[in-house]
């Protein structure tokens, strides 16, 4: 059975990807996070119809309902990871942070951040799962319902508990993945508390949405009595062959990828590194080239 992921930022994602790479054989695991990084991997940048099909772990910031919808209940894992609202966001300052000084630039303040950031998670949920978007209701009442459609709800300590279930799935040993104490590693400086108060005010939705799933008898864990009832609400808002799904969530991933390379060529470092993958393998010149065909998006 394939396991699809959505990779929801800054919550231990690229430990659980990295695991699982040793365990599955090439063109059975694609990462849709970056176009970049897939570049800088000298991986192909967006599959296949048929490179799809052959696929058994799916994972990434880019995973889209249409894709979902092209498998039927049942014969699909659906997972994610979410993370304390607050302590993900304070840990993705400090990552841009660490980006910033790479590059010699002045750090971001907490206010400067806080002002910029609304309600993420509900944000990446419903940037995945665009036919759940319903402005007449709360942000994160909408959130839950994606969350429905899922079999497992994890946080970042449960990841080996995550890596099992997805293993017994994919019909591979289970990998070990080390756990670090990510809240403490990214306990706030509580120092600039008008911030803070911003920060907690723009991720209400965030927070309402992480307090009712730990309400929840079945809402962080492995979810085995997930409603087919709200899969079969899914299905009718997907309707379309498992081609055309499939077709139209490659679309997104190419539209997507495009806006990142856009933004990349923008940093002095991105001709060199195409001047290289060009040299070296030549196949991705078309690749690159077909990803930036305005036609194709």
């Amino acid at each position: 059975m394939p396991a699809i992921g959505l990779h929801i930022t800054r919550t231990a994602g690229t430990s659980l990807h990295t695991a699982f790479g040793s365990k599955l054989e090439r063109g059975q695991m694609y990462v849709c996070s970056s176009a970049i990084q897939r570049l800088r991997d000298n991986e192909f940048i967006v599959p296949g119809p048929l490179a799809v099909d052959r696929l058994l772990f799916i994972f990434g910031h880019y995973v889209h309902e249409h894709l979902v919808a092209a498998y039927p209940r049942r014969r699909v894992f659906l997972f994610t990871v979410l993370r304390d609202p607050i302590d993900r966001s304070l840990s993705n300052l400090r990552h841009i942070n660490k980006l910033r000084a790479d590059i010699h630039e002045q750090p971001m303040e907490l206010a400067e951040y806080a002002a910029t950031q609304s309600n993420t998670i509900c944000e990446e949920l419903l940037r995945a799962f665009p036919s759940f978007r319903d402005d007449s209701r709360p942000l994160h009442r909408c959130a839950l319902d994606i969350l429905d459609l899922f079999d497992f709800v994890g946080l970042p300590h449960t990841l080996p508990q995550l890596a099992e279930h997805i293993a017994q799935k994919l019909e591979v040993a289970a990998p070990e993945i080390g756990v670090e104490n990510a809240t403490q590693r990214n306990a706030p400086a509580q120092g600039d508390t008008a911030a803070m108060t911003i920060l907690r005010e723009k991720h209400s939705e965030d927070i309402a949405l992480f307090d009712a799933l730990r309400r929840r008898p079945d809402g962080l864990g492995r979810r085995p009595n997930k409603s087919d009832d709200a899969w079969d609400r899914f299905a009718a808002a997907n309707p379309g062959t498992r081609e055309e799904k499939i077709h139209s969530w490659l679309q997104h991933l190419r539209h997507y990828y495009v806006s990142e390379v856009k933004e990349f060529m923008k940093v002095e470092e991105a001709t060199q590194l195409l001047e290289e993958v060009r040299q070296q393998h030549d196949q991705f010149t078309a690749a690159y080239r077909a990803l930036l065909d305005p036609n194709a998006t």
